[in-house]
């Protein structure tokens, strides 16, 4: 496995805050017609701080989107230590699309990402 490198906590925890705030506001109103305001105004970060860590919404999406399919990885290889089986593992994959419903719901359905 490879070891990746350690983000200050600060990093993460700005990062963690805009990722919320745009997964929040996307369940809310829907992707596009977001702002990066929007986002900061949210997060309760200034636009300078956001644009330190991405270069627009897009980034920030792809991003968020990473850290949920690394959560369900995680779920997953948690699951697995258990019981390997497919039952156990379509299991897990749908409890975590139950978890994050609406958002999916939203960035999947009419009028979400294209």
């Amino acid at each position: 496995m490879i070891e990746q490198p350690r983000i200050d906590r600060r990093i993460q925890r700005t990062r963690q805050l805009l990722s919320d705030a745009l997964l929040a506001l996307i369940v809310e109103r829907g992707y596009e017609i977001i702002t990066v305001q929007d986002i900061t105004v949210k997060a309760n970060i200034g636009r300078t701080t956001f644009y330190m860590h991405y270069r627009d919404k897009e980034e920030l999406l792809a991003a968020s989107v990473q850290r949920l399919v690394k959560e369900l990885r995680q779920e997953i290889e948690a699951g697995t230590e258990e019981l390997c089986t497919y039952r156990t593992l379509i299991i897990l994959v749908f409890q975590h699309i139950a978890q994050h419903y609406r958002l999916y719901r939203v960035l999947l359905g009419r009028g979400g990402i294209r």
